[in-house]
Protein backbone atom coordinates (compact mmCIF):
# COMPACT_ATOMS: atom_id res chain seq x y z
CA UNK A 1 0.00 0.00 0.00
CA UNK A 2 1.84 3.06 -1.21
CA UNK A 3 2.12 5.99 1.19
CA UNK A 4 0.52 4.28 4.22
CA UNK A 5 1.96 2.66 7.35
CA UNK A 6 1.47 -1.07 7.66
CA UNK A 7 1.56 -3.01 10.93
CA UNK A 8 1.87 -6.80 10.95
CA UNK A 9 1.47 -8.87 14.14
CA UNK A 10 2.10 -12.54 14.85
CA UNK A 11 4.98 -14.99 14.81
CA UNK A 12 7.39 -15.38 11.95
CA UNK A 13 10.20 -17.81 11.19
CA UNK A 14 13.11 -17.18 8.84
CA UNK A 15 14.28 -20.23 6.95
CA UNK A 16 16.76 -20.38 4.11
CA UNK A 17 16.60 -22.89 1.29
CA UNK A 18 19.24 -24.95 3.14
CA UNK A 19 17.37 -25.19 6.47
CA UNK A 20 16.99 -23.44 9.82
CA UNK A 21 20.69 -23.29 10.69
CA UNK A 22 22.14 -19.73 10.78
CA UNK A 23 24.37 -18.99 7.83
CA UNK A 24 27.50 -18.46 9.95
CA UNK A 25 27.12 -21.98 11.39
CA UNK A 26 26.20 -23.81 8.20
CA UNK A 27 29.81 -24.53 7.26
CA UNK A 28 30.49 -25.91 10.76
CA UNK A 29 27.92 -28.66 10.26
CA UNK A 30 29.86 -30.03 7.26
CA UNK A 31 33.17 -29.41 9.02
CA UNK A 32 32.19 -31.49 12.07
CA UNK A 33 30.73 -34.16 9.78
CA UNK A 34 34.07 -34.32 7.95
CA UNK A 35 35.93 -34.53 11.27
CA UNK A 36 33.65 -37.38 12.36
CA UNK A 37 34.73 -39.39 9.31
CA UNK A 38 38.40 -38.53 9.92
CA UNK A 39 38.22 -39.56 13.59
CA UNK A 40 36.47 -42.81 12.67
CA UNK A 41 39.19 -43.67 10.14
CA UNK A 42 41.94 -42.72 12.60
CA UNK A 43 40.34 -44.82 15.35
CA UNK A 44 40.05 -47.83 13.04
CA UNK A 45 43.63 -47.44 11.76
CA UNK A 46 45.17 -46.96 15.22
CA UNK A 47 43.13 -49.82 16.69
CA UNK A 48 44.20 -52.12 13.85
CA UNK A 49 47.88 -51.22 14.34
CA UNK A 50 47.59 -51.85 18.08
CA UNK A 51 45.99 -55.24 17.40
CA UNK A 52 48.78 -56.20 14.98
CA UNK A 53 51.56 -55.08 17.36
CA UNK A 54 49.85 -56.07 20.61
CA UNK A 55 53.04 -57.70 21.93
CA UNK A 56 54.98 -54.42 21.74
CA UNK A 57 52.11 -52.26 23.06
CA UNK A 58 52.75 -49.92 26.01
CA UNK A 59 50.03 -48.70 28.44
CA UNK A 60 49.95 -45.11 27.20
CA UNK A 61 48.90 -46.29 23.74
CA UNK A 62 45.64 -47.64 25.19
CA UNK A 63 44.87 -44.21 26.60
CA UNK A 64 45.67 -42.65 23.25
CA UNK A 65 43.13 -44.97 21.63
CA UNK A 66 40.56 -43.97 24.27
CA UNK A 67 41.27 -40.28 23.60
CA UNK A 68 40.72 -40.75 19.87
CA UNK A 69 37.42 -42.48 20.64
CA UNK A 70 36.35 -39.59 22.88
CA UNK A 71 37.28 -37.15 20.11
CA UNK A 72 35.06 -39.13 17.74
CA UNK A 73 32.13 -38.83 20.16
CA UNK A 74 32.72 -35.10 20.54
CA UNK A 75 32.56 -34.24 16.84
CA UNK A 76 29.71 -36.74 16.29
CA UNK A 77 27.49 -35.06 18.89
CA UNK A 78 28.40 -31.56 17.66
CA UNK A 79 27.59 -32.50 14.07
CA UNK A 80 24.34 -34.13 15.24
CA UNK A 81 23.29 -31.03 17.15
CA UNK A 82 23.81 -28.77 14.14
CA UNK A 83 22.10 -31.24 11.79
CA UNK A 84 18.98 -31.50 13.98
CA UNK A 85 18.93 -27.71 14.37
CA UNK A 86 19.10 -27.32 10.60
CA UNK A 87 16.30 -29.83 9.94
CA UNK A 88 13.87 -29.12 12.82
CA UNK A 89 14.74 -25.55 13.77
CA UNK A 90 15.31 -26.52 17.44
CA UNK A 91 18.48 -27.35 19.33
CA UNK A 92 19.06 -30.97 20.32
CA UNK A 93 20.02 -30.18 23.92
CA UNK A 94 21.30 -33.65 24.81
CA UNK A 95 23.64 -33.64 21.83
CA UNK A 96 24.72 -30.04 22.46
CA UNK A 97 25.74 -30.45 26.10
CA UNK A 98 27.09 -33.98 25.61
CA UNK A 99 29.38 -32.64 22.88
CA UNK A 100 30.59 -29.88 25.20
CA UNK A 101 31.27 -32.19 28.17
CA UNK A 102 32.89 -34.92 26.04
CA UNK A 103 35.11 -32.29 24.41
CA UNK A 104 36.26 -31.11 27.84
CA UNK A 105 37.09 -34.70 28.83
CA UNK A 106 39.11 -35.13 25.64
CA UNK A 107 41.15 -31.99 26.32
CA UNK A 108 41.77 -32.94 29.95
CA UNK A 109 42.89 -36.50 29.13
CA UNK A 110 45.06 -35.21 26.26
CA UNK A 111 46.91 -32.85 28.59
CA UNK A 112 47.46 -35.61 31.15
CA UNK A 113 48.76 -37.98 28.48
CA UNK A 114 51.24 -35.42 27.15
CA UNK A 115 52.61 -34.91 30.69
CA UNK A 116 52.91 -38.69 31.15
CA UNK A 117 54.66 -39.07 27.82
CA UNK A 118 57.09 -36.26 28.59
CA UNK A 119 57.85 -37.86 31.95
CA UNK A 120 58.93 -40.93 29.98
CA UNK A 121 56.07 -43.27 30.91
CA UNK A 122 56.47 -46.39 28.78
CA UNK A 123 59.75 -45.09 27.33
CA UNK A 124 62.20 -44.58 30.20
CA UNK A 125 60.04 -45.79 33.12
CA UNK A 126 57.18 -48.21 33.72
CA UNK A 127 55.68 -46.43 36.74
CA UNK A 128 55.14 -42.75 37.49
CA UNK A 129 54.73 -43.26 41.23
CA UNK A 130 53.23 -40.34 43.18
CA UNK A 131 53.37 -38.13 40.08
CA UNK A 132 50.39 -40.01 38.64
CA UNK A 133 48.11 -38.76 41.45
CA UNK A 134 49.26 -35.19 40.86
CA UNK A 135 48.60 -35.50 37.12
CA UNK A 136 45.10 -36.89 37.72
CA UNK A 137 44.33 -34.14 40.25
CA UNK A 138 45.43 -31.43 37.83
CA UNK A 139 43.44 -33.05 35.01
CA UNK A 140 40.27 -33.24 37.12
CA UNK A 141 40.71 -29.59 38.12
CA UNK A 142 41.05 -28.60 34.47
CA UNK A 143 38.04 -30.70 33.44
CA UNK A 144 35.85 -29.22 36.18
CA UNK A 145 36.65 -25.56 35.53
CA UNK A 146 36.64 -25.94 31.76
CA UNK A 147 33.30 -27.81 31.74
CA UNK A 148 31.67 -25.19 33.98
CA UNK A 149 33.00 -22.40 31.77
CA UNK A 150 31.83 -23.99 28.51
CA UNK A 151 28.38 -24.94 29.83
CA UNK A 152 27.81 -21.44 31.23
CA UNK A 153 28.94 -19.91 27.94
CA UNK A 154 26.42 -22.04 26.05
CA UNK A 155 23.69 -21.07 28.52
CA UNK A 156 24.46 -17.37 28.13
CA UNK A 157 24.15 -17.68 24.34
CA UNK A 158 21.21 -20.07 24.00
CA UNK A 159 19.10 -18.72 26.87
CA UNK A 160 19.60 -15.01 26.20
CA UNK A 161 15.86 -14.55 25.66
CA UNK A 162 15.04 -16.14 29.03
CA UNK A 163 17.78 -14.65 31.19
CA UNK A 164 17.48 -11.10 32.47
CA UNK A 165 20.25 -8.60 31.78
CA UNK A 166 21.54 -8.90 35.36
CA UNK A 167 21.54 -12.70 35.25
CA UNK A 168 23.36 -12.72 31.93
CA UNK A 169 25.96 -10.25 33.23
CA UNK A 170 26.55 -12.33 36.38
CA UNK A 171 26.86 -15.48 34.26
CA UNK A 172 29.42 -13.87 31.96
CA UNK A 173 31.38 -12.59 35.00
CA UNK A 174 31.62 -16.16 36.32
CA UNK A 175 32.69 -17.31 32.84
CA UNK A 176 35.47 -14.69 32.83
CA UNK A 177 36.74 -15.93 36.23
CA UNK A 178 36.63 -19.57 35.12
CA UNK A 179 38.47 -18.64 31.91
CA UNK A 180 41.26 -17.13 34.00
CA UNK A 181 41.43 -20.23 36.23
CA UNK A 182 41.46 -22.54 33.20
CA UNK A 183 44.25 -20.49 31.60
CA UNK A 184 46.28 -20.72 34.83
CA UNK A 185 45.90 -24.53 34.90
CA UNK A 186 46.96 -24.61 31.23
CA UNK A 187 50.11 -22.66 32.13
CA UNK A 188 50.86 -25.19 34.88
CA UNK A 189 50.38 -28.03 32.38
CA UNK A 190 52.73 -26.45 29.84
CA UNK A 191 55.35 -25.66 32.47
CA UNK A 192 55.25 -29.26 33.72
CA UNK A 193 55.32 -30.62 30.17
CA UNK A 194 58.47 -28.72 29.13
CA UNK A 195 60.20 -29.36 32.46
CA UNK A 196 59.52 -33.11 32.20
CA UNK A 197 60.47 -33.11 28.53
CA UNK A 198 63.82 -31.52 29.31
CA UNK A 199 64.59 -34.12 31.99
CA UNK A 200 63.64 -37.06 29.76
CA UNK A 201 65.68 -35.74 26.83
CA UNK A 202 68.74 -35.31 29.07
CA UNK A 203 68.31 -38.90 30.25
CA UNK A 204 68.03 -40.23 26.70
CA UNK A 205 71.06 -38.21 25.62
CA UNK A 206 73.06 -39.57 28.54
CA UNK A 207 72.02 -43.13 27.67
CA UNK A 208 72.91 -42.49 24.00
CA UNK A 209 69.43 -43.50 22.79
CA UNK A 210 69.47 -41.37 19.66
CA UNK A 211 66.29 -42.72 18.00
CA UNK A 212 64.09 -42.04 21.03
CA UNK A 213 65.78 -38.67 21.52
CA UNK A 214 64.99 -37.71 17.93
CA UNK A 215 61.29 -38.44 18.52
CA UNK A 216 61.26 -36.34 21.66
CA UNK A 217 62.91 -33.50 19.74
CA UNK A 218 60.04 -33.66 17.23
CA UNK A 219 57.55 -33.68 20.10
CA UNK A 220 59.18 -30.58 21.58
CA UNK A 221 58.92 -28.80 18.23
CA UNK A 222 55.22 -29.66 17.97
CA UNK A 223 54.59 -28.43 21.51
CA UNK A 224 56.46 -25.18 20.86
CA UNK A 225 54.33 -24.61 17.75
CA UNK A 226 51.18 -25.31 19.77
CA UNK A 227 52.22 -22.62 22.25
CA UNK A 228 52.96 -20.20 19.40
CA UNK A 229 49.55 -20.65 17.76
CA UNK A 230 47.49 -21.13 20.94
Amino acid sequence: ISGRNLTVSGQYIWKSSHGYLPGNLFGEMYFFSFLTICYALLLAYYGLKMSIHRDEMIPIQKWMLVTIGIGLLEVFFKAGDLWVWNVDGDRFWFSLYTGVVVGVCKRAISRCLVVMLCLGWGVTCDDLGDKLKKIITLGVAYAGTSAARDVMTVLAITENEVLSTEEETELLDVVAILTFVTAFIDVVFYWWIFDALSGTMNYLEGMNQSRKLKRYLRLRLILLLSVLFA
